[in-house]
């Protein structure tokens, strides 16, 4: 099994990345350009200790089993929360329930999955390329909901509808992989076919 530590300086920045999601509620709820643009800022604070907390852990040697669970679901928290604060806060442009309910959904039949395999195979995954991608896309969505730029966050939602049902699609996939395998392929499945 993977390094157990837990007191790292990657685990110590994705988990401290859930602090952002106190400004961001914050300038969003003020629906002003300035506050906007402040809710923005600390977003892509957020995105950024996400790439830095991942350099970070490989640079310095502290790739972890539990640095592979904080990560992901930092991420998905912020994701979802922020969704949530832009679909019920009192503001002229809202991101539809329907997509919540869609985004969240997808999250929390990814981190089951993965938990499941981390109970049954005793093996934990990272992030895949599709994930990534998907990640990128619902930040992009955020972003332009928080600036109110219409037609694009539009656009750029049913893109995200795209994503994750690909993302999903890829997910079941890998999660049926490592269910069928034996243990000797466990670990060269989790290289190879990332569950997060």
């Amino acid at each position: 099994m993977d390094d157990k530590r837990v007191f790292t300086i990657p685990n110590f920045i994705s988990a401290f990345r859930l602090l952002f999601l106190i400004p961001i509620f914050f300038f969003l709820k003020q629906d002003s350009p300035t506050g906007n643009f402040w809710a923005m800022f600390f977003m892509v604070l957020a995105i950024i200790t996400d790439n830095v907390d991942g350099y970070l852990a490989k640079k310095l040697n502290q790739v972890s089993y539990w640095g592979k669970i904080i990560d992901p679901v930092s991420d998905k928290v912020c994701i979802a929360v922020v969704i949530i604060f832009l679909t019920f806060l009192p503001r002229e442009i809202k991101i539809p329930i329907w997509f919540v309910v869609l985004v969240l959904g997808r999250d929390l039949a990814i981190l089951s999955a993965n938990f499941l395999v981390i109970r049954l195979k005793n093996t934990v995954g990272t992030s895949n390329k599709i994930g990534q991608r998907t990640a990128i896309i619902l930040a992009l969505v955020i972003i332009l909901y928080t600036l109110g730029w219409e037609p694009y966050c539009l656009i750029m939602m049913w893109i995200g509808v795209v994503m994750i049902a690909v993302s999903l699609t890829s997910y079941f996939k890998v999660f049926l992989n490592l269910m069928k395998s034996p243990p000797d392929k466990y670990r060269k499945i989790g290289n190879n076919y990332e569950i997060f």
